[in-house]
């Protein structure tokens, strides 16, 4: 999905998506629009890898990380103050 257009540029349903089947999709995606600046992603395996590395580089396209959910993010806080 394009974050500032906020529209779909493919849509492919998988049980899995290998690093090598993941590249190909964007590859197709980059000849009608183009390489983007940069891709938003989150930790997978499949776009954590060595492969995923190298064909960002090699399309100068940077792969920006979501940042993992801790913990104490998932904690509904309780009340503040002293209910008595």
């Amino acid at each position: 999905m394009d974050e500032f257009t906020r529209v779909d540029l493919t849509l492919e349903l998988n049980y899995s998506f290998p690093s090598r089947s993941v590249i190909a999709i964007l590859d197709d995606v980059a000849r009608e629009f183009g390489y983007p600046k940069c891709i938003r992603v989150d930790n997978g395996t499949e776009l954590t890898s060595k492969i995923m590395q190298a064909w960002s580089e090699e399309h100068c396209v940077e792969l920006l990380f979501i940042q993992p959910p801790m913990c104490q993010d998932d904690l509904v806080p309780g009340p503040v103050g002293n209910h008595t």
